[in-house]
């Protein structure tokens, strides 16, 4: 119920969500826990559960914020897997994130913000994952 009502708010037709949640529900490692309410999740169950559904599809346009912040250290080597995978398909990946080490291993492009103001942008193809990648 959780997967289904995310999906739909997230504007999938039933047909995809059924067609991808038992993989979102392997990717999240929720397994017993993936039928409680979702207020009864801690705030990693609930990130890994967002993360799991936001790319279990192949988006035109992923939005992430700080996500590789959810779970230990294990599903965050997941998680930064499934990353490289989407980043290596056509779609824009928009990721906001402290960690200039992530930036660099999942990002073409770098704009920086200070104090809600563009402090740099990065308009060349930066370095990812030990290569240059065009943007």
């Amino acid at each position: 119920r959780n997967i289904m009502l995310r999906g739909l708010i997230s504007g999938w037709t039933e047909a995809e969500i059924e067609e991808k949640m038992e993989d979102i529900i392997a990717f999240s490692e929720l397994g017993d826990f993936i039928d409680l309410p979702f207020k009864a999740y801690s705030q990693g169950m609930a990130a890994r559960l967002a993360f799991s559904a936001a790319t279990a599809l192949d988006p035109e346009i992923l939005l992430m914020d700080e996500w590789i912040g959810a779970g230990d250290a294990s599903f965050q080597d997941k998680a930064k897997r499934r990353m490289d995978e989407l980043a290596e398909k056509a779609g824009i990946i928009v990721l906001a994130s402290h960690s200039e080490a992530l930036i660099q291993s999942v990002c073409t492009k770098k704009l920086t913000l200070k104090g809600g103001r563009i402090e740099s942008f990065t308009a060349e193809p930066i370095k990812r994952a030990g290569k240059v990648s065009k943007a």
